[in-house]
């Protein structure tokens, strides 16, 4: 398992600021994160990846698009009917039931 840490730099007229990021280690979204956040990230207790709060997927399915490409998307398991849905940028489950995008 491969944490995936950058940092994201702007340039504005003349200006150089940088932010770190992650990528969240189930949809891949890249993340900036806030310098002043105080609180833990959110771990997945399942595959130990740093995740994103931006979906509901995420945050409650362990998802592992990484493990997923390396498959070449054959994957085995669960998580493997969420795929869709989270390539589709869909946040909320329900939303994504509603098109169609879980796999049942």
């Amino acid at each position: 398992m491969k944490e995936e840490f950058g940092v994201l730099t702007i340039w504005d007229q003349g200006n150089k600021k940088t932010y770190p990021t992650y990528t969240c280690g189930h949809c891949s979204n890249v993340v900036v994160m806030r310098p002043d956040r105080t609180r833990e990230r959110t771990k997945c207790i399942q595959c130990g990846r740093t995740i994103c709060e931006q979906t509901e997927i995420c945050a409650t399915h362990c998802t592992p698009l990484p493990e997923l490409a390396r498959d070449h998307m054959e994957a085995k398991g669960e998580w493997k009917k969420y795929v869709p849905a989270i390539m589709a940028g869909v946040d909320k489950k329900d939303e994504a039931l509603s098109m169609g995008l879980i796999l049942l």
